[in-house]
């Protein structure tokens, strides 16, 4: 027989047990339940799963399909320091020949 995954929830709403009616659960009690039973008391915002001490894992942001297409991040789109426009050098060099 399968082992059933226990799951901690804390109870944010006082509610009765689904079988037991006379079974009271005041706020801030906490329960292990099997997984489709903590999912029904979250989605009725009944309780709220525990933390448990993993670290969670961070969401992955989609991939653009064409990376032609992404949007420029800002840091790419910043010239390199001491890198001048090729225009504004020319007209620098103009100047100097016509001072002198």
């Amino acid at each position: 027989m399968a082992k059933k995954i226990l799951i901690t929830v804390i109870v944010l709403s006082a509610f009765q047990d689904k079988f037991d009616h006379k079974t009271q659960y005041p706020v801030g009690t906490e329960l292990q339940v099997d997984e489709e039973r903590a999912k029904d008391l979250v989605n009725r915002k009944l309780a709220r799963v525990k933390e448990t001490g993993k670290v969670p894992e961070e969401p992955k942001r989609p991939q653009p399909a064409n990376p032609e297409t992404a949007p420029e991040s800002p840091a790419s789109s910043i010239a390199p320091a001491g890198s001048d426009k090729p225009e504004k050098k020319e007209e620098d060099e103009c100047q100097r020949t016509e001072k002198q």
